[in-house]
């Protein structure tokens, strides 16, 4: 949370491109951003509640790229 940058970037437009968020404007990893990675590794890690937690590492990067 609070980091802004490329990276953020990214990851927004594969959330928008999968659905995940209805559109972004900015490179900024704000409280939205969070809740919607929140949802998104709640769906994508049922039985992981440990991996709910707003976090973009390699584990929610490999779920979001995959096809």
């Amino acid at each position: 949370y609070g980091m802004q940058g490329a990276d953020v970037l990214v990851l927004k437009a594969v959330l928008f491109a999968r659905g995940w968020l209805e559109d972004f404007d900015n490179d900024y990893f704000d409280k939205e951003t969070e809740a919607t990675v929140k949802a998104f590794q709640k769906a994508a890690f049922i039985n992981e509640p440990r991996e709910w937690d707003g976090i973009v590492g390699d584990k929610t990067w490999t779920k979001l790229l995959e096809r």
